[in-house]
């Protein structure tokens, strides 16, 4: 507790306890002389549960009072804030999305699905205040959009996220999009870690061209029929500023391009001018 302002030197505030403050306004203090006083106090002791201050006031005297008053209680809010930023960066920093669609029968290890890449995301908290718990909401591309139950997968998580930072931290995503083919790591295969990885600056992304049309005979008279061509993602043309024409497909969850799960991971106790880590492991074809 600091005071910000007495109308008067003979004015004095001293702490009486933890709790308690005790402002002499005056002896004697005069008929129709008011006291003003600012209290300024220091919040950093607060819990982070704390949403709201109680201050009882009241007054008394040697002399006698002719018409005693009861204390006064007033209630402050209390208020947090706490600038937070959120960066995110990709390793590799390029990858080349396109291949062979292959069945899912026919996958056994991590490696059938593809190459790993690792997204990373930082929370940093520039103040003034630390924050309790907070949650970072993510929506993710796990497969390329189409009309069937299953598509050909974009971004396939084959871990949990995972927080890192000094407070700790979880990652809640639904049952069943964390590896939902349960594939395991190829016996006698060490990956590199990813961040000595080095691909080709390609884009990630790729010309979708629709699957030629596909014959097959149910009769013994060779009487043919077309299977079902699946919906794809229509590529958008564009030109660079050196004249060249291009093909890029956007997989966007927004757009609807992509289908995509939502999940979100909590924070725990982020200081001030401290950072936290999100990490998400995962394969692209």
């Amino acid at each position: 507790m600091v005071p910000l302002n007495l109308q008067s030197k003979h004015m004095s505030c001293t702490p009486h306890n933890k709790t308690l403050i005790k402002c002499n306004i005056g002896n004697p203090f005069k008929q129709g002389a008011p006291a003003n006083i600012q209290l300024r106090f220091d919040p950093k002791g607060l819990a982070d549960t704390e949403s709201q201050l109680e201050f009882v006031v009241f007054a008394n005297s040697t002399s006698k009072e002719l018409d005693p008053q009861a204390p006064s209680t007033l209630h402050t809010s209390v208020i947090r804030r706490a600038e937070i930023s959120v960066t995110g960066s990709v390793d590799p920093d390029h990858v080349y999305y396109g291949g062979v669609v292959r069945g899912e029968s026919a996958m056994e290890h991590l490696d059938d699905i593809g190459e790993r890449v690792m997204h990373t995301y930082h929370i940093f908290n520039q103040g003034p205040w630390k924050v309790g718990s907070l949650e970072v909401h993510i929506e993710w591309p796990f497969q390329v959009a189409n009309n069937k139950p299953q598509g050909k997968w974009l971004l396939y998580l084959e871990d949990r996220p995972t927080v890192e930072g000094q407070g700790g931290g979880e990652c809640f995503i639904a049952h069943g999009h964390v590896n939902p083919l349960n594939l395991t790591r190829r016996p006698g295969v060490e990956e590199l870690p990813l961040e000595s990885l080095r691909l080709p600056s390609r884009p990630l992304a790729a010309t979708l061209e629709p699957p030629e049309p596909t014959w097959e005979s149910d009769h013994p008279q060779t009487r043919r029929r077309r299977r079902d061509v699946e919906m794809v993602v229509r590529a958008e043309s564009y030109v660079d500023k050196d004249g060249n024409k291009h093909e890029l497909v956007n997989m966007n969850c927004l757009l609807g391009t992509a289908k995509c799960l939502k999940f979100y991971c909590v924070v725990f106790n982020l200081r001030r001018n401290h950072e936290a880590t999100v990490r998400i492991r995962a394969r692209y074809d």
